[in-house]
Parts: C-alpha cells; structure tokens; sequence
C-alpha cells in the first residue's frame, strides 16, 4: 500500500470517529448557532434604530426571528427524527443513536424557550 493510499484511510477513519462523536451534539450547535443568530441581529436592530421606527418594521423583525427560531427547530428535530429512524448514517446507531435524539429534543425545546423573550420583552431597552 502506497503512503498516499494510507494517507487516505487513516483520514477517512478519522473523519467518520470525529462524526460519529459530534453527531449527537448536532441539536446543540444548531440551538448554539440560533442563540447567537438571535441575539447579535437583535443588537444590530437596536444599533439601526430599529425599535424607534414605525411599529411594522418592529413586528417584521419579530416575524423574522419567529421564522429563524422556527426553521432551527425544523432542523433539529429532522436531525432526530433521522437518527431515531437510523437513516442517513449507519455510524450512529445504537447508544450514541438514542444519546443523540434525546439531545436533539433538549436542543428543540431551548430553541423553542427562547420564543418567550423574542416574543414578551421589548427589542431595545
């Protein structure tokens, strides 16, 4: 076996450990992602002056981060239906299979929590 050969299986072999390991933290980085999505495009809106505008343009960034916040959900919870059904990827199954649905329902629900604050607390303060 040539060393460009081996090169190639050994990096192979590590990608799908490092895969195998992230995947049931898959929820987790995208409830990580839409935390910061959320909270750095509300202090942008407050930095434009988004909040002293006419209220349309307030009711339209929340319509926006209502989308946002929805579409994270849909993903994760895709992410856990697959790995509930064992599809798309054969590595994960078993223990880590389970681990990951039951993170991916926790990452659901904190993403779906932080409606609560995009919804009741005022966008500038």
């Amino acid at each position: 076996m040539c060393s460009d050969s081996l090169d190639t299986v050994v990096s192979r072999r590590a990608q799908r450990a490092v895969r195998r390991l992230l995947d049931p933290a898959f929820g987790f980085f995208v409830w990580a992602a839409h935390f910061l999505t959320v909270y750095v495009t509300t202090a942008l809106a407050c930095v434009m002056g988004l909040d002293s505008r006419a209220p349309s343009g307030h009711s339209g960034f929340v319509m926006f981060l209502v989308v946002v916040t929805m579409a994270a959900t849909l993903l994760v919870a895709r992410h856990g239906l697959k790995r509930y059904r064992h599809e798309d990827n054969a590595e994960v199954d078993g223990f880590l299979g389970h681990i990951a649905v039951g993170q991916d329902a926790l990452a659901g629900a904190a993403i779906l929590y932080q409606l609560f604050p995009i919804l009741m607390v005022p966008l500038c303060q």
